[in-house]
């Protein structure tokens, strides 16, 4: 029997726990180590991870202090004894066959990564299916010429939470200390090491939509930190995979983009001064072979923003 090794990031999402860890003991493969680390939770996130610590043996617990999902999850990894690694956010839901589909998909295939359809579920319950793509395996090259702008592969790879990894792969991988996009970093630095990853249509994972996310949310100065994962994306390709390296760049220079917009028009122009210079100078050296490549809007965009910043706060653009 393989074990799978479950890492559970918990921070005061006492509301939606018990949901969450009820649908992964109700898994009907049975060999799991479910790790729940409590990141300095407030509520009573805590006390209910303690809680099915005494109800199921093959959870455990660490409790320590707030430091973000990323030292969290590199706790799990840091501790995990599973032949395959497998992530799980503590709001969001898992049919109760996940686990059991992607081992049978990892050892059939021989694949380092093997994924299922990712779903949303809203608060009240709603679920709802974003593809309908058929099952198959896909190549690593596939997978990186893909990765910056075909939709289904962005949305299938970007998250970690509907896949398990062999633990080979990604034991010396560590999420870096970033608020946003670490997720992504450790989802492409895996693939990088991959032999490609089988994808099964069965929607074994639902990703709790909430209002008040990460993902729902308005403009974030953590933007910041997601323009440098991306860049580090970018820079990998550059040393691993030379017929990528036009699509990163183009896939960075267009978030910078987004990102030096999103400080100007927040009136963030004068708090991130290194920054702002920084976002000029990618969107200068990188404008001949990138901007023309930008949609129109994004282009009026780029004038705006280099040529009119002050106007253009002013102006309040969204």
């Amino acid at each position: 029997m393989m074990m799978i090794s479950v890492i559970v990031p918990v921070y005061n999402i006492a509301e939606y726990l018990p949901r969450c860890l009820d649908s992964i003991l109700k898994q009907t493969y049975h060999d799991l180590e479910i790790i729940l680390i409590d990141d300095g939770s407030t509520d009573e996130s805590g006390k209910i991870c303690d809680a099915y610590e005494i109800k199921d043996h093959r959870v455990k617990v660490i409790h320590k202090e707030n430091g973000g999902v990323s030292s969290a999850r590199n706790i799990g990894l840091d501790i995990a004894r599973g032949d395959y690694i497998g992530f799980v956010d503590g709001d969001d839901l898992l049919e109760e066959r996940l686990f059991e589909i992607l081992l049978k998909n990892a050892e059939k295939y021989q694949c380092d990564i093997s994924c299922c359809q990712l779903a949303t579920i809203d608060v009240d319950g709603t679920k709802k299916n974003i593809y309908d793509v058929k099952s198959q395996f896909f190549t690593q090259d596939y997978l990186i010429k893909h990765y910056f702008f075909d939709s289904f592969v962005k949305d299938t790879m970007y998250s970690q939470c509907n896949k398990i990894f062999k633990r080979t792969l990604i034991e010396n991988i560590r999420y870096k200390q970033y608020k946003y996009g670490e997720d992504i970093l450790f989802v492409f630095e895996a693939l990088a090491r991959s032999n490609g990853m089988f994808y099964d249509e069965y929607v074994g994972y639902y990703y709790l939509h909430r209002e008040n996310s990460a993902m729902t949310t308005g403009f974030s100065v953590n933007r910041i930190d997601y323009i440098s994962a991306i860049r580090e994306i970018e820079k990998i390709c550059y040393e691993k995979f030379p017929y990528a390296t036009k699509q990163a760049c183009q896939w960075v220079y267009q978030h910078t983009l987004i990102c030096y917009r999103g400080l100007i028009i927040n009136h963030l122009f004068d708090d991130f001064p290194e920054t702002m210079k920084e976002y000029r100078g990618i969107l200068k050296l990188n404008r001949d072979h990138c901007f023309m490549e930008l949609p129109t809007k994004r282009k009026i965009d780029y004038i705006l923003c280099m040529h009119f910043p002050k106007a253009y706060r002013w102006m309040g653009k969204k």
